[in-house]
């Protein structure tokens, strides 16, 4: 369930409108995000966790709106994230920001979005490719 969460928010804080850009799920963004997570204290895993569950439900909690977020059309999740970014409670906008950096390291850490920012890869070649 939280990967769903994730990739849902993934898709929506990096949605460029760019036709040609890449499907977040036609991506490793979301395994990249868990892969970093993976080497992270867990005391901030655990947080991040919180962070999602309190995304699904903060419609609810915050915004009276009667639906979680993995259910809400694409326009009524980008009203959401914008009231998380522009909350009066600091730990929301924080929340917003941490999501924000992870899903933007995601999804522009994967080749398949370079094109879109003119970027043609790495000069030299990571260890172990050719």
């Amino acid at each position: 369930m939280e990967t769903e969460i994730l990739t849902q928010i993934v898709e929506r804080m990096v949605e460029t409108g760019e036709p040609a850009a890449p499907r977040v799920r036609d991506t490793a963004a979301v395994p990249t995000i868990a892969a970093l997570c993976q080497r992270l204290d867990p005391g901030v895993v655990g947080q991040l966790s919180l962070a999602l569950r309190l995304f699904e439900y903060g419609p609810m909690l915050f915004d009276f709106t009667f639906s979680r977020f993995s259910r809400m059309t694409q326009d009524e999740q980008d009203a959401s994230l914008e009231c998380w970014m522009r909350s009066r409670l600091a730990i929301r906008r924080q929340a917003f920001l941490a999501l924000r950096n992870l899903s933007m390291l995601g999804y522009w850490s994967q080749p398949e979005t370079w094109p879109l920012i003119g970027y043609r890869g790495p000069l030299v070649a990571a260890r172990g490719r050719t």
